[in-house]
């Protein structure tokens, strides 16, 4: 069974590309801001520093690896594209754990089910999400309990549910991931 839904019918002011490239966000040479590439290179040494339990067997190796991975995080998400907001960054992640848990113990649950209580369907639902965002909600749907993004075309998604119920879940998805790249109002791109 298909259905088509429309989570909002506002439309951008502004008709924005889909896709970085167009939008012209590679362009521009990302070690033009030094606080960024700092900030990167030591988020990646504490990541790298925590994994490998403080260990430095190599560290031409390694340096030439996080100045990589900090070039590379550079190329793909440039500064400025993306202005997450810590606050509810953080008010995200209980949020984001507690789904995955309980999208974790729902499996089980009908899993051991002798006869579970499904209603499968599948809908198409166009979601008023920023490109950046998009593929985040598409990974994130997955987690929530009852759902899989089984296809995406821009901000439109076609969601598996295993029952009805999970449909609403899917718009509070939706509503927390608006909330995670840019303050209240402010949809613009940078």
């Amino acid at each position: 069974m298909k259905k088509h839904h429309s989570a909002s019918s506002k439309q951008p002011k502004e008709s924005r590309p889909a896709d970085p490239i167009q939008a012209g966000v590679y362009c521009s040479f990302p070690l033009q801001r030094p606080v960024a590439v700092l900030s990167r290179l030591l988020g990646f040494t504490l990541l790298w520093w925590v994994l490998s339990e403080g260990r430095w067997q190599d560290p031409f190796l390694i340096l030439a690896i996080l100045l990589i991975a900090t070039f590379c995080s550079l190329r793909l998400w440039p500064p400025g594209v993306w202005k997450l907001s810590p606050l509810h960054v953080l008010a995200f992640l209980p949020y984001f754990f507690w789904q995955s848990l309980c999208g974790g113990f729902d499996v089980a649950r009908r899993a051991f089910q002798i006869k579970p209580a499904l209603s499968p369907e599948t809908v198409t639902m166009t979601m008023d999400l920023r490109p950046e965002s998009a593929c985040l909600f598409a990974w994130v749907v997955s987690l929530l309990p009852g759902t899989a993004c089984i296809h995406k075309n821009g901000t439109s998604f076609q969601i598996h549910l295993l029952d009805a119920n999970s449909e609403s879940k899917v718009h509070q998805l939706e509503q927390r991931i608006n909330r995670l790249g840019w303050d209240e109002g402010d949809k613009e791109h940078p």
